[in-house]
């Protein structure tokens, strides 16, 4: 008998690459981002959420270390099968990724994961040996890693994320695999020529980023690295955030003010 879980109701459940952190639904928007999960059953399936314009979403499914499907997914909610017919007693390691990036000129491009049904039960996952980042651009993302080698069409079938350098090289030593990388745009090297902040703080030529945020090679931000907290910051000061924007429309106290306003005017 199958029985039906939420993500946010399984155990040991991984979540790969970056997301935006809710399991309600899990959003894959990045390059070989998904799930992944040790079950023992005769047979498993995730419920999908699809949407886009132009670009269709491709997913990969891989039992115990080995591509077994690629599959196109359609618009709309559907079930995908990950295997079935299988031994109960094995134990089998499934992983469920995004095969194709999201497309910056797709703006409806979505995929979600909703659930999870199955036979089985949900057992631990062994901790992964090291983190592999890799932040790149279309060869990065897997473009041309499908079709034939002459096919020269920009579309969703000629990308792959499980045959291409990165995901190979993750594989090889156990890594876990966050992938930032979009085709078309992404984050590359400038050496030199630092700005504002980078420039005050000098974090030195070798260690300048320039980010493109906006698909052009002039519009960009510099990042740098920060040896004291160990991450990547990026000088990104006119940039606000949901809260600051809103912040910004609706400071503190403004509805209190007009409320007040609004009293004194009914007084005179």
């Amino acid at each position: 008998m199958l029985s039906h879980y939420q993500m946010k109701e399984i155990p040991y459940l991984r979540i790969l690459g970056r997301t935006n952190g809710s399991l309600e639904p899990v959003t894959l928007f990045w390059t070989a981002s998904g799930i992944e999960l040790n079950v023992k059953a005769t047979e498993i399936w995730v419920k999908i959420r699809s949407d886009y314009d132009v670009f269709e979403p491709w997913v990969d499914v891989i039992v115990d270390g080995v591509l077994s499907q690629r599959l196109m997914v359609n618009k709309g909610e559907q079930e995908i099968c990950l295997f079935r017919n299988m031994e109960r007693d094995k134990v089998r390691n499934v992983k469920l990724l995004r095969d194709t990036p999201a497309f910056p000129t797709d703006e409806k491009t979505l995929l979600q994961l909703l659930e999870v049904e199955t036979d089985g039960e949900f057992l631990p996952l062994e901790t992964p040996k090291l983190r592999l980042e890799v932040i790149g651009d279309s060869i990065t993302s897997g473009e041309g890693g499908s079709g034939a080698g002459e096919e020269m069409t920009w579309n969703s079938f000629c990308f792959n994320a499980v045959d291409n350098y990165a995901y190979l090289a993750a594989k090889e030593p156990g890594a876990a695999y966050p992938c930032i990388s979009p085709s078309g745009r992404g984050v590359f090297w400038y050496r030199g020529s630092p700005t504002g902040k980078a420039r005050w703080l000098s974090p030195g030529g070798e260690n300048i980023m320039r980010v493109d945020t906006e698909g052009f090679l002039t519009t960009y931000r510099t990042a740098w690295y920060c040896p004291d907290c160990k991450k990547m910051t990026i000088d990104a000061a006119d940039l606000q955030t949901e809260a600051e924007r809103n912040q910004a429309a609706f400071p503190v106290g403004a509805e209190e003010t007009a409320s007040q306003s609004d009293e004194a005017k009914e007084g005179e």
